[in-house]
């Protein structure tokens, strides 16, 4: 035989007894040393490669947010994620390569019996290529990277009960908790931690990585001092110094957050000595002025330190936390001017840090707040709220304290406004017009100085940095009280912060609207321009640098003068009640309201402020004050529902039972009136006649007597009816039933009936019936979650006092529930004020006949037209689309009160 060819054949022998050797259904020495070798350095290789890519890009993406504890693990942001998609799924490709390709399932061909340890244990395994385990869990770290949570947990519950006799369900039992915590499931993560706890044969490689998993799951939740001893396992046990210093910082972090500033300085002085990333660093520098002591003494240093940082080049981006750890110092050191003036300079220096900067203007906020300076509070609070993100912690909180601040500020700005214009008023025509001259002469001052600033800022932003500062230095001095004209603080706040985010836009008359860092001189120049209810539009055509654009405010006539008196005497009382109601600020409240009283002693407000006056000096334990208004509501208004309640404890208690039986009466009628029953119906509306509550309702009393006039027609004659809806309609002339009984009579005057007086009605609501195919857009569900939404003109409605009275409303007769009330446009002539979310219909309807019985709530809606109905969740945005009101009001009348 030719040699060249036996070789051949004893080539190709070899190779296909390899290839059989190398089988994966079977299991030889052989055969497992091949797929370890391909496996390992081929497609988990290459696999593990990717993973380390795309986690190293998500490390670099990951940027920390110092203002908040940073995370333990940087692989939460899903969208920072996303750029290590493309990597993952190489990854989930290559690691589902090597275990479709070179798992080893079935057990050895043993020709001798298993007699050793190791023997029997090799022969229990689930899987013989050592590397399939890894694959697996390899995959489920790519799916956890790739945020689909689901399928990594799978697959990690997977190698934990596949591979339960190797150390490596450890390694998954750490992702899976992991997986958990991301999801927060902190019961699941919590029981697997226990379980990891309790094991004897847990690696002890793995340990810094445990006590991290275990630090991270308490972190999430909160739960900073059951944190502390596992963060501090985890430094001690970690040997990577980046990771160090990051657990390290974290740590100092959380002493600060629990007020144990001393541990945090420590720890923050440890990290820089670690020579971290120049960020965290910086920011240890920074944190550990934050958690400065003030008793320690070490607080000239620390200012000379920050003060150097001030000049570091490196520095430049940081410049505005510079002067917000120096503005701490001077804090915590009772230093309170410098500290103002440093955290209004880093406000003014956080060009693109906009959590800074509302950190910023939180503590100045918190500096007013606490004087108590609400108006200044106000402006920074508002300006926070500005670039405060949604996830700040207790960001609910500063959102609703803005929002009362806004409703304190609006009513105590229009007394200074009113006072300041009353005064102009009493002056001789020379003097005020000196007045008006020297407002006049700082507007054209501070818009030539604005002009000049932007040009500066558009050649040289270093040079426009110089100049706002040298301006917060003006800004910085006294912002108080005083004659609102004269007070420079206003006049100057916002200027600053309207070029850095209007840049050199021309200045229009409403900027102001858009942003709220107000100025007092523009507050004038608005009301001017816009007058109240819009009844000075004409303005707007007038030089806001001329005599006449401030003139025509002054109240120089007597009608201009009694406005003017309305609107200090409904701002006093509107001040009164918040810091009444929502500050709890009592003394100030009792000020506002006895000042109110002794300006105006016949003002309409007079009883409920007695009242008020009562119950506020009963609470400061000021008992002959209060006996004192008791004894004015007593013997100057006995018959007000405030003298009621004081001679009777449970008059309000009543007062509801009766509202709750006179709806019943009414309900009971009106089923009677569908049933046809009208006997019926007149009984039940003579029975809430009879009621002391009757003859001082306007809601309910309209409908009585409009079932009633109904009733008698189709049972006496077609006279009763039309003399009942003539006096409905002169005695309620803005009920929601008018529209129903004008039609009523109109059809009897055109249809002659009316000619035949004593012939019963048999068909009058028949003949107004209307074509109300266009109603087919809304769904009537009366057990689906409904809204009760009030329609209000744009101009002539203070939405703010109408959302503030509903509230009121909520608190005293629906305590126990957590309504919400807020508004939107509808279009450019009219306003949605909504009250949600009731649970159905008879809820709804509960409240809404219980809130119409109280004239108070909708007081400032007498004489101007607005609607108030029921809608359901899913009709509301079909009717917000739809816009007409008056098709939604026929299908409210058709359907709700059918």
């Amino acid at each position: 035989m030719n040699k060249k060819i036996y070789t051949k054949i004893l080539l190709t022998a070899i190779i296909i007894s390899l290839i059989y050797g190398c089988s994966t259904k079977k299991n030889t020495i052989v055969s497992r040393t091949y797929h370890n070798i391909t496996s390992k350095y081929n497609a988990y290789f290459n696999g593990n490669e990717k993973l380390k890519s795309g986690v190293k890009k998500i490390n670099n993406s990951f940027k920390d947010d110092y203002s908040l504890t940073l995370p333990m693990f940087t692989s939460g942001d899903e969208n920072i994620a996303k750029s290590s998609y493309p990597d993952m799924d190489e990854v989930i490709k290559k690691a589902s390569k090597v275990i479709s390709l070179h798992s080893i399932k079935v057990k050895p061909n043993r020709k001798n019996r298993a007699t050793t340890k190791k023997q029997k244990e090799f022969l229990k395994q689930n899987e013989y290529c050592k590397w399939i385990d890894n694959s697996w869990l390899m995959l489920g770290k790519a799916k956890f990277y790739k945020h689909d949570f689901y399928s990594s947990a799978e697959t990690f519950q997977f190698v934990i009960s596949e591979y339960n006799y190797d150390p490596i369900k450890y390694n998954a039992m750490l992702w899976l908790t992991r997986n958990y915590c991301e999801q927060k499931k902190f019961d699941k993560s919590r029981e697997l931690l226990e379980q990891i706890d309790g094991e004897k044969n847990f690696p002890r490689k793995l340990k810094p990585e445990f006590n991290a998993v275990y630090a991270d799951h308490f972190i999430k939740q909160g739960k900073y001092n059951d944190a502390i001893p596992k963060l501090n396992l985890a430094i001690e046990k970690t040997k990577k110094r980046k990771v160090k210093a990051r657990y390290k910082f974290i740590l100092a972090q959380i002493y600060q957050n629990l007020g144990e500033g001393n541990k945090a300085a420590k720890l923050y002085r440890d990290v820089v000595k670690m020579n971290p990333p120049y960020e965290m660093t910086f920011n240890a520098m920074i944190n550990r002025a934050a958690a400065f002591d003030a008793s320690s003494g070490s607080g000239k240093a620390m200012k000379k330190e920050l003060a150097k940082m001030l000049h570091d080049d490196k520095n430049t981006e940081y410049l505005d936390q510079i002067y917000f750890a120096l503005a701490n110092i001077a804090f915590k050191e009772g230093n309170e001017s410098d500290a103002i003036k440093n955290y209004r300079l880093s406000a003014q220096k956080s060009v693109s840090n906009d959590n800074q900067k509302a950190l910023s203007y939180l503590a100045l906020g918190n500096i007013y707040f606490g004087k108590p300076k609400y108006i200044e509070a106000q402006m920074f609070f508002d300006s926070a709220m500005t670039f405060l993100r949604k996830d700040y912690p207790n960001y609910r909180e500063i959102e609703e304290k803005t929002r009362n601040l806004t409703a304190l500020v609006e009513p105590l700005k229009t007394i200074q406004l009113q006072d300041s214009l009353q005064t102009l008023a009493k002056m001789n025509a020379a003097d005020r017009n000196k007045i008006i001259d020297a407002i006049i002469e700082k507007i054209k001052e501070e818009e030539q100085r604005q002009q000049e600033e932007l040009q500066m800022q558009q050649m040289n932003s270093m040079l426009f940095n110089q100049n706002t500062q040298n301006q917060t230095n003006n800004n910085a001095s006294s912002s108080g009280g005083g004659w609102y004209f004269y007070n420079q603080g206003m006049i100057a706040s916002g200027m600053s912060e309207f070029k850095r985010k209007w840049g050199t836009r021309k200045l229009e008359d409403n900027w102001r609207r858009k942003n709220k860092a107000i100025v007092a001189i523009e507050d004038v120049a608005e009301n001017i321009e816009a007058g109240e209810d819009g009844k000075n539009a004409d303005t707007k055509k007038i030089d806001n640098k001329s005599r006449e654009y401030y003139l025509s405010e002054i109240p120089l006539t007597d009608s201009m003068m009694e406005a003017s008196h309305a609107l200090m005497v409904e701002a006093y009382y509107n001040a009164g009640t918040v810091y009444k109601e929502r500050f709890l600020d009592y003394k100030e409240s009792i000020r506002i309201f006895e000042d109110m009283n002794k300006k105006y002693p016949e003002n309409s407000y007079i009883p409920t402020t007695y009242y008020y006056l009562y119950q506020l000096n009963t609470i400061e334990k000021n008992q002959t004050k209060a006996d004192f208004y008791k004894n004015l509501i007593l013997s100057k208004y006995p018959d007000s529902k405030y003298a009621k309640i004081l001679l009777d404890p449970n008059f309000l208690k009543e007062s509801e039972q009766d509202i709750v039986q006179m709806q019943s009466y009414y309900e009971e009628a009106y089923e009677a009136h569908e049933k046809g029953n009208y006997l019926k119906v007149i009984e039940f509306v003579e029975k809430a006649e009879s009621m002391n509550l009757y003859k001082n309702d306007g809601v309910l009393v309209p409908k009585f007597k409009f079932l009633k006039a109904i009733a008698q027609g189709r049972t006496q004659g077609v006279a009763l009816l039309a003399q009942g809806l003539q006096e409905l309609i002169a005695k309620y002339p803005n009920s929601e039933i008018i529209g129903l009984a004008k039609d009523i009579l109109t059809k009897l005057k055109d249809s002659g009936i009316a000619d035949s007086l004593g012939t019963p009605i048999i068909f009058v609501e028949d003949t107004v019936k209307q074509d109300d195919t266009d109603l087919n857009i809304y769904k009537y569900d009366e057990k689906i979650v409904q809204y009760i939404v009030v329609v209000v003109p744009n101009k002539k409605v203070d939405v703010n006092r109408l959302e503030f009275d509903i509230v009121n409303f909520n608190t005293d007769f629906f305590s126990m529930n957590d309504f919400n009330v807020s508004d939107v446009l509808l279009n450019d002539n009219y306003q949605l004020v909504t009250i949600k979310s009731f649970d159905d219909v008879v809820q709804a309807k509960t409240y809404y006949d219980t809130i119409l019985l109280q004239k108070d709530v909708f007081k400032k809606l007498e004489g101007i037209k607005h609607e108030i109905f029921l809608i359901s969740k899913d009709n509301y945005g079909i009717f917000y689309n739809d816009k007409n009101v008056e098709k939604y009001i026929r299908f409210f009348n058709k359907f709700y009160f059918k």
